[in-house]
């Protein structure tokens, strides 16, 4: 009978702690969700509402910063959806996040080549097989 008792009360604990643990990553992917959301609405107000001809020059690096937001949480959720670790989810996040950002900038400043593209992207390839594992 006591066996018994343990057993239940082991059960009830791991239950109430599973329960803990689904309630974070509940709260964590709200959290996500609203960041993501918020920056593409930021991004869409900015990129209309504005003109980068009379923007002063701090305030062109605001879509970088909103794009590297966006597709950041966009590839956590993507890649935390697909059953990867943490760490490597941060990992293919932050590789393709950066990979994107430098097209983007290349691009702006017209300095954006296919052979730019492929070193880019061989790179980050490179990069996320090397810290992943």
């Amino acid at each position: 009978m006591y066996k018994r008792c343990v057993t239940l009360a082991a059960f009830l604990r791991y239950r109430h702690n599973r329960s803990k643990v689904e309630h974070i990553l509940v709260m964590t992917l709200k959290k996500s969700l609203i960041i993501l959301a918020i920056s593409i609405i930021l991004l869409v107000i900015f990129l209309t509402m504005t003109d980068p001809l009379r923007l002063p020059l701090v305030f062109l690096i605001a879509p970088f910063l909103l794009i590297a937001i966006i597709s950041y949480q966009s590839l956590r959720l993507i890649t935390r959806r697909a059953g990867l670790s943490q760490a490597r989810t941060r990992v293919i996040a932050i590789s393709v996040t950066t990979l994107i950002l430098l097209i983007a900038l290349l691009q702006s400043i017209r300095q954006l080549s296919v052979k730019d593209f492929l070193i880019l992207a061989a790179l980050t390839w490179h990069h996320i097989l090397l810290t992943a594992y």
